[in-house]
């Protein structure tokens, strides 16, 4: 009965211990053919869930806010809310891996495609809150919609532009 006790308490504190490793600034890179992308992802452990923001400059997404954030054990799993999200697959997304030596590493899909990552711990979270907008002219107001080509593949933008009063403008 003891040792199921022990068995029992270790893992727990196994388990936090991983959640306290897991928190804090990643930094590191997905690796493209062709291209290594530099990543830093920023994640937090609120009162009841997680939460976090990711960079990739060479794709100009800066700060975007994470989603379905999930911390199991050593396993950690989160997506892109917004940025790079592809209308048949849907936001891109990462699965990951705390390894013996610290690191995370693991893959990173989006658009029906998959590259490896590997991120090292680089401090504290630091996450800022995104800037709040002004009014726009009510001649920007609307469906604005566009495309562009990224990395070889085309993609196609839909904006909705709106005024919601002292809040400032809506994307």
């Amino acid at each position: 009965m003891r040792a199921a006790a022990a068995l029992i308490f270790l893992a727990s504190v196994l388990v936090a211990n991983a959640d306290e490793i897991s928190e804090g600034r990643w930094e590191g890179a997905a690796h493209i053919p062709g291209l290594e992308l530099s990543l830093i992802v920023d994640l937090t452990r609120g009162a009841s869930s997680w939460s976090g923001a990711i960079t990739i400059p060479q794709l100009g997404v800066r700060g975007a806010e994470l989603a379905n954030v999930g911390v199991a054990g050593s396993e950690l799993t989160f997506a892109i809310k917004s940025a790079l999200a592809d209308k048949e697959t849907g936001p891109a997304r990462f699965k990951g891996h705390l390894t013996a030596d610290g690191r995370l590493t693991g893959d990173f899909a989006q658009a029906g495609n998959t590259a490896p990552f590997h991120l090292v711990k680089a401090g504290p979270a630091q996450i800022e809150k995104a800037p709040q907008s002004t009014a726009i002219a009510k001649e920007f107001e609307g469906v604005w919609k566009g495309g562009y080509e990224l990395l070889g593949y085309p993609r196609t933008v839909t904006l909705t532009l709106r005024n919601r009063g002292a809040e400032g403008a809506e994307r």
